[in-house]
């Protein structure tokens, strides 16, 4: 890395980035650093000058000299500090005065002439959406030099941005903590990277200074080992890297378990279309968690859980005027409203679907001493494995006499003594025989003591 040579074409600086971007999250300041570089990739604009040359050599010393993280204790609190300075972001995520990772973020377009508060809490949202694999359903505190993001939950939202990164935090547990900007050191360098892009080891050293550095070291966001053994599997199946092809040429086989999600998952959405057709695309991630948070049989539990190990969280309903944000509470009576209609869709759509399959069902009921015919079903009992062509064999067996009725849907008969079936039979296998004259059709196929059905040759010629 420290003799990569000047490029000396978009593909090589294209290359070049490529490399460094794959350790951008380990990197302070990456995105100031590289700035120029990236301005050269446009239509027409690469021109090497001595800006270029600059930020091509300080990528380099960053990249070859990445910063010392500490690894997290997910059983103590974590703590967010975040600022926002001119054009842009910057947020430390530590534990015990020790940073775990770090997050800035440039200000373009429109984002460059919000206020103050609103870039600060900008920064606040943006640094609880980077760092969610840590925070999600564990409280945290967040620090920032903002005084007035103290009393977030209690404000009055006036502004639809504010609005929309207030919607963002919905879910988390924690405390909004007022620090001095003197105080608040990292974030505040890191956000100050988009300007004159200082040297940041004065305030990293000074942050860091009474933590020891033996227990220090790289980390990216935590997955579970149980995946990563599963994905190495994976990656030597070869009906896995046929089906990963073919989705990735966009023609995805189709297979039945896909098919019944889709179809669930268009049931689900029609509940929405049906009552308020142009607004239920801003309703999907209620769609997104319904299957996240729905029980799997094949998983024995939830994708939710199986992706982050613990149960996933649950939406209670919302009492109106509980909280003292206006907009806060519009939204949230607004979703309770949108489940309520969805409840009652279900329960329509739930219901139509039993009568059209009632249709095709019979309500049967026999009383003691009635006379019912047998049917057989050999592909279902064990006990029935005959290999013979039951297609020419008759459908039912009997009539036989209904002997005792065994809870609510089976039935016990009085068959032939030389009949090695359990007498006891569904509800579904039995038909009332009409009339009071009794024919009885032919016997009940051999059996032998395992209850294998075996046949007898008519004659032996």
């Amino acid at each position: 890395m420290v003799q990569w040579p000047i490029p000396d074409s978009v593909k090589a600086l294209r290359g070049f980035l490529g490399l460094t971007g794959y350790y951008r999250k380990f990197i302070k300041g990456y995105r100031a650093i590289a700035k120029p570089l990236t301005d050269l990739l446009k239509k027409d604009s690469f021109h090497w000058n001595d800006k270029a040359l600059e930020a091509f050599t300080k990528l380099k010393e960053a990249v070859t000299q990445p910063p010392v993280l500490a690894l997290p204790d997910f059983s103590r609190p974590f703590i967010i500090e975040c600022d926002a300075l001119g054009k842009g972001l910057g947020a430390v995520l530590m534990q015990d005065q020790r940073p775990i990772a770090f997050h800035s973020q440039a200000l373009k377009n429109k984002y460059l002439h919000l206020s103050t508060y609103e870039t600060e809490l900008m920064a606040l949202a943006s640094a609880v959406k980077k760092w969610r694999s840590y925070l999600l359903g564990r409280p945290f505190v967040v620090k920032t030099d903002h005084q007035s993001l103290k009393f977030l939950l209690e404000q009055r939202i006036a502004t639809p941005s504010q609005q929309k990164w207030l919607a963002k935090l919905l879910g988390y547990a924690f405390v909004v903590e007022y620090k001095k900007g003197c105080d608040n050191r990292v974030a505040d360098a890191l956000s100050r990277t988009f300007g004159s892009a200082p040297d940041l080891s004065t305030s990293l050293s000074a942050s860091i200074s009474d933590s020891k550095a033996s227990c220090l070291m790289l980390l990216t966001v935590p997955d579970p080992t149980w995946l990563k053994v599963l994905q190495d599997s994976y990656s030597l199946d070869e009906s896995v890297q046929q089906l990963i092809a073919a989705v990735q040429a966009g023609t995805p086989p189709k297979d039945g378990q896909t098919e019944i999600v889709n179809k669930c998952l268009e049931q689900y959405l029609r509940a929405f279309t049906s009552d308020r057709p142009h607004q239920w695309a801003s309703w999907l991630p209620l769609a997104e968690f319904w299957f996240n948070s729905s029980f799997h049989t094949s998983l024995k539990l939830t994708p939710f859980e199986a992706l982050y190990g613990f149960p996933p969280p649950k939406l209670h309903s919302y009492v109106p005027s509980t909280t003292r944000v206006s907009a806060l509470d519009s939204l949230l009576s607004q979703r309770q409203d949108v489940l309520h209609i969805l409840r009652d869709h279900l329960a329509v759509a739930q219901g139509r679907m039993k009568t059209q399959a009632d249709k095709h069902r019979q309500e049967r009921s026999f009383a003691v001493g009635d006379w019912v015919f047998l049917r057989l079903q050999p592909y279902s009992q064990q006990s029935l494995a005959y290999k013979g062509k039951w297609k020419l064999s008759p459908r039912y067996f009997g009539p036989f006499k209904v002997l005792k009725r065994i809870g609510t849907v089976s039935y016990k008969l009085e068959l032939p003594p030389e009949s090695k079936l359990h007498p006891v039979f569904h509800v579904s296998c039995l038909k009332l025989k009409l009339g009071q004259h009794v024919t009885p059709l032919p016997t009940l196929p051999l059996a032998d003591d395992s209850g294998q059905v075996y046949t007898e040759p008519v004659a032996i010629l």
